[in-house]
């Protein structure tokens, strides 16, 4: 159920400004510390490619850091997998799809795949940076979304405990399950750094080639080493990441990670990590990569 008009791939107007221009100013204005500028320019990085519409709970693929809608993104999987999206909760959860399949990103030219249960492996996670920057640059989405999911439960008759109990100053029955509950909490992103063992004098992606088997080779730095993730995020992924970002001709294998010094275990999350190798830093935890050596 699409419970907002979406809005058009080649233009997508401001919902704010009564007389929209097509061509915005590429200039933001900023004056007395506010910061005006044309949603059209940011609009590439808050649409779903799937509906070409403003991110709904938003997801993002932690192996190539796609993103779409929730919604959008489970009726590709069930159309890629050749089964009907199921209307129980469970189905909405992503955990109808186990055992039907493997599904891939639906990205153009994306052909990483996500296994046959992407929701119950972290493959996909809440992107709540993203989520928030859409709430925060058209605060009326949220309010015009419940309106529209009521209007549409409330035309074919069906009540809903969630909806009734909010409507007279009462919380949910504990038993009421949202239609659409997050995977990740805001309280299990993370922020965290990685750097090179030993860096190269030039940051960005490299072009040479690596010497394979030497730990001590100089490793390219990252353009944007501080990043904030899900802290469910294993070091494989960040390893994968690696290899994306530093246009690496090598497998993730070939990486090793290190915190406070000591190498890290492929299947260690993030937040282990924090809890069992960063206790007591008072810092953002740091990551450090080089080459696998010959004794590792």
């Amino acid at each position: 159920m699409s419970s907002q008009p979406r809005p058009s791939p080649d233009f997508h107007p401001d919902p704010l400004d009564p007389c929209p221009d097509p061509k915005p100013n590429p200039n933001p204005i900023t004056s007395r510390g506010v910061i005006e500028f044309s949603t059209v320019l940011i609009n590439p990085f808050l649409t779903c490619s799937l509906c070409n519409g403003y991110f709904r709970y938003a997801q993002t693929i932690s192996e190539c850091m796609h993103s779409f809608c929730r919604s959008c993104l489970l009726k590709e999987f069930y159309r890629q997998t050749g089964f009907a999206v199921p209307r129980d909760g469970d189905g909405n959860n992503g955990r109808g799809l186990k055992g039907k399949g493997e599904v891939k990103c639906p990205f153009p030219d994306c052909f990483v795949g996500c296994g046959g249960d992407p929701f119950e492996n972290n493959l996909i996670l809440y992107d709540y940076t993203k989520q928030e920057l859409v709430n925060k640059v058209f605060p009326n989405l949220i309010e015009d979304d419940r309106v529209a999911e009521n209007e549409f439960w409330a035309s074919r008759g069906v009540k809903r405990d969630d909806t009734l109990a909010s409507d007279e100053g009462e919380p949910p029955p504990s038993h009421a399950r949202s239609a659409v509950p997050p995977l990740v909490h805001a309280d299990d992103e993370l922020n965290f750094v990685m750097v090179p063992l030993y860096p190269m004098a030039d940051s960005g992606k490299f072009e040479g080639k690596l010497e394979m088997g030497d730990p001590t080779f100089p490793m390219p730095v990252l353009v944007k080493p501080f990043l904030r993730t899900s802290g469910k995020l294993r070091v494989f992924q960040v390893k994968k990441y690696l290899v994306k970002k530093l246009n690496l001709n090598v497998k993730p294998s070939d990486l090793m990670v290190l915190c406070n010094n000591e190498l890290m275990g492929d299947e260690h999350s993030l937040l282990y990590l924090t809890k069992t190798r960063w206790v007591g830093m008072n810092e953002d935890l740091t990551l450090k990569y080089r080459l696998a050596g010959a004794g590792d």
